[in-house]
């Protein structure tokens, strides 16, 4: 397990290389936005935040074991507070492909079989509406505009990957103050927040890759205690 978190490590450390490099090297028109700030200033704010995060690593590392406790549940309790207010006050009012898709599961929720055109074009929508229109189906009987109940689903669904992020640290001793920082950039990472509130099938596979990793780690334990419960038993 070590050695995939150092893999990890590696490879999310290329990748900071490539986009300072890149925001260093290249003009400002490479990212198609003149209100882009300048490279200079953006390598000035990576470094600063660099600086920031290894000072808070610092401090965090000086906290008692009760201390760091109760200073994660409190950063859990307050993304727990933002995502709940993201979900009753931002409604996607469903442009594009979302909104094909918002329609047409309503659509079939409501007891209709007519398709739209759109999805002899765009077939790849089609599990993701019957998804959508699957989970609809029971919230109807509840709400006539169930998104506030849609958001929080995928809110909940998305948030698995923290749970299993924790799990984890704690089960390869990464826990202060690995712990507290996967649940701040949990807080402020836009995407997070982006697949909360709008129905795209990004949310779907977020969390798997953790899920899985912390389903593998907790099956290995349970399989671990049975052998040895079975081996005690026979001696």
């Amino acid at each position: 397990m070590k050695g995939i978190v150092k893999g990890i490590n590696w490879l999310a450390a290329a990748v900071l290389v490539v986009a300072i490099g890149l925001a260093w090297l290249q003009p400002i028109r490479f990212f198609g936005n003149p209100d882009w700030a300048s490279p200079l200033v953006q390598l000035a704010l990576v470094l600063g935040l660099l600086v920031c995060l290894n000072a808070g690593r610092q401090l965090v590392r000086q906290l008692s074991a009760k201390q760091y406790h109760w200073l994660v549940l409190g950063a859990i309790g307050f993304v727990v507070v933002v995502q709940g207010w993201l979900a009753v006050n931002f409604v996607d009012v469903a442009r594009a492909d979302a909104f094909y898709v918002r329609q047409q599961a309503l659509v079939l929720a409501s007891g209709g079989h007519q398709w739209q055109h759109y999805f002899m074009i765009y077939p790849n929508n089609v599990n993701m509406t019957l998804l959508e229109a699957a989970v609809l189906k029971p919230l109807l009987h509840l709400t006539q505009t169930p998104w506030v109940l849609m958001n929080t689903l995928r809110f909940l669904w998305a948030d698995t990957a923290l749970v299993s992020g924790l799990y984890l640290f704690k089960q390869w001793r990464y826990w202060q103050p690995g712990a507290l920082g996967l649940v701040g950039l949990w807080l402020v990472s836009v995407p997070v927040a982006a697949y909360g509130l709008f129905a795209y099938t990004d949310v779907l596979v977020l969390p798997l890759m953790l899920d899985s990793l912390a389903l593998l780690t907790l099956s290995q334990q349970v399989g671990g205690w049975r052998r040895g419960g079975r081996g005690s038993l026979v001696d």
